[in-house]
């Protein structure tokens, strides 16, 4: 809950970064 409002308290570019960040952690992950 408390990153999900920190994200709406982030500028929008660096929200689209984190969630990309994320998603190619992710894709990391499954690789492995």
């Amino acid at each position: 809950m408390e990153q999900n409002v920190l994200l709406d308290l982030m500028p929008v570019d660096i929200k689209s970064f984190v969630q990309r960040k994320r998603r190619n952690l992710k894709a990391i992950a499954l690789s492995i």
